[in-house]
Parts: C-alpha cells; structure tokens; sequence
C-alpha cells in the first residue's frame, strides 16, 4: 500500500515537471522574432531622431533668445547697439581700433563680447583688454554661443585645420551688418539706436542668424585648398573679416565693400560645410530651416523654401517693407 503511494506521488510529481518544462525557439521563429524587432527599429528610429532634432532647434532657438534679449540690455545700458565689429582684431595694426567717438568706445572686440555680461559671462569679459589681440579671451568656449546641430564644431572650437583656429572658441550665431554696422559709412561699427535706426521696425527686421561655425568650398578644411576666403569660420571674438560672426558683409565679410544696402543673399539650407558653404552667406543644419532673432526679442524658424525676396526685406531695416513672419 505505502508503495502504491509512493509510486502514485512520483508520477503526479514527473508529469508537473514536465508541464512546466520551456521549449527552445525553433530557427524560424527566431528569424521571424529578429525580422520583427528589425521592423520596429526601423519604424521608431526616425521618430526618435526627429525628437532630438526638434530638441536640438529648441535650444538653438533659446540661445537666440537669450542673444537677443541680452542686445537689449547692452543697448539700454549704453544708449546704442553694440557694434557688429572692429576693423581687425589686433590693436597693434593702424586702423584696428575702433573710433573713440562711439558709445563703445575704442576697441578691437565684436559685438558678441559685449553681450557677455548680459548672459551670465561677466567673469570673462572683465579678463578681455583692448591691447590684446581679440582682447586675449578668444579661446573661450561660450555655450550661449553654440548650436547643437551644427556638425561644423567639435568641442566648442571650429573643425578648421589652419591658423590654429581649431583653438577659438566658435559662434554659430552672426549678427546682421545692416543693423549693427554702418553700411553707408562702409564700417562694421557705428551708433546704432533703437527705434532710429530701425525704421521699419523691430518686428520686420532680423538681428541674428545662424551661421555654420566651419565654412569651406574645396572639399578641405585647409587654406591651401583654394583662394582666400575658401576656407573660413565663425569666431565669437574676432573681428577679422573671414573670422568675424556677421553677415551682409559683402565680399570676404569685409564690409568695405558693402556701400548701401544690396539684398542679402539667401540663407543655406543644409549645405556641407566641407565642401559648399559660402562665407559670405548665413547657413542652418536644422531640418525645418534657419533659426533667426528678430528685433523685437523673439525668435523664428524661416523655412527653406521661403521666397528670396522676403528674407532680403526682413534684413533690411530701412526699406519700408512691412513683413509678417507668422
């Protein structure tokens, strides 16, 4: 009897084991399960880099915000607009320095080393000193100053391999020389106020744009690859013409050559900063067009297909055009 038991208990035990035993995939199955994770990788992934894109403009768009709001601090705080930019950068070349009439007075910096205080990098600017080349904190990395989506910077600092500009502290951001500079005068400086200067209004008129921070035509990041100018970039702090963050600047972003008010040539719409950017031109990365700040302190997405001869209205702040954005 006691064995019969036992013998009954073994088997009851033997055939629960086998209910709860797990069987192997077969081949196919497993083909099939791989085949499917594959499927919804394909489908999630775009969607997922749209996110990080759409991440990426924001902030792009609130580093603009922050450029511009801070413009108008500089502006109440000085009684004009800061200036696009000095002549060059060195305060030992003749004719650097910026005249001493100015509300800036003389100087060899850009306008973005004016914003400094006003976004939170006052430490680095009370270091900047007008009889230093670039007023000697141009290595500086300002992340106000950046865009996530420009490929062109590696670490803060352009991707050139020339003139030891990889070192700079790069600007994906330009100022507009029709608002900040004096084209009549054909200076990248002058006493710019709001609202005088900006007949058209703040609201029709752009202030900054995006700019790639690297800029080559020629396949190479070397300036032996092509004339002057081929090569270039966007330095937050120097004002030298092919490295200074401005644009409606005419020929090698000099500004001398820029007597009146041309039309602006048209924005880039992604192009490859390796091999065909323009220096003379603004660029953007982002997938739903070029990040501006417009004068009355807010900020715009302007698609790529927007008309030319819009975006060369809403650059010029004394053409009588009247534009609505939204």
């Amino acid at each position: 009897m006691t064995s019969s038991v036992h013998q009954e208990r073994r088997m009851a035990t033997d055939m629960q084991l086998r209910s709860r035993a797990v069987y192997g995939f077969t081949l196919i199955e497993l083909l099939v399960a791989i085949g499917i994770i594959g499927i919804l990788v394909a489908l999630v992934l775009p969607a997922v880099q749209a996110v990080r894109e759409s991440a990426r403009t924001m902030h792009c768009s609130n580093n603009l915000r922050q450029i511009i709001l801070a413009t108008h601090n500089v502006h109440d705080a000085h009684g004009s607009l800061p200036p696009l930019c000095a002549n060059c950068s060195d305060p030992d070349v003749p004719g650097c320095l910026t005249s001493n009439s100015t509300r800036y007075g003389r100087h060899v910096f850009t306008g973005f080393a004016f914003l400094l205080p006003a976004i939170e990098q006052q430490v680095v600017f009370e270091k900047m000193s007008v009889g230093v080349l670039e007023g000697g904190q141009s290595h500086v990395v300002i992340p106000t100053f950046l865009c996530p989506s420009d490929s062109s910077v590696e670490g803060g600092h352009p991707r050139l391999k020339w003139d030891f500009v990889d070192r700079y502290g790069a600007s994906c951001y330009a100022a507009n020389n029709y608002v900040f500079g004096n084209p009549a005068a054909k200076l990248t400086y002058g006493s710019n106020r709001i609202p005088a200067s900006i007949p058209d209004g703040l609201s029709n008129t752009i202030f900054f744009a995006e700019k790639y921070a690297t800029c080559s035509n020629t396949g190479s990041l070397f300036q032996s690859s092509g004339p002057p100018g081929a090569v270039s970039a966007t330095l937050w702090a120097s004002s030298n013409d092919i490295w200074r963050p401005g644009f409606n600047l005419g020929h090698l972003k000099a500004g001398k050559s820029v007597a009146s008010y041309p039309p602006s040539a048209m924005f880039q719409y992604r192009p490859d900063y390796r091999k065909e950017c323009d220096l003379e031109r603004t660029q953007t990365s982002h997938i739903a067009g070029i990040a501006v700040a417009i004068g009355d302190g807010s900020t715009r997405t302007l698609g790529p297909n927007m008309d030319r001869i819009t975006w060369s209205k809403i650059n010029d702040p004394r053409d009588g055009s009247v534009i609505t954005l939204d």
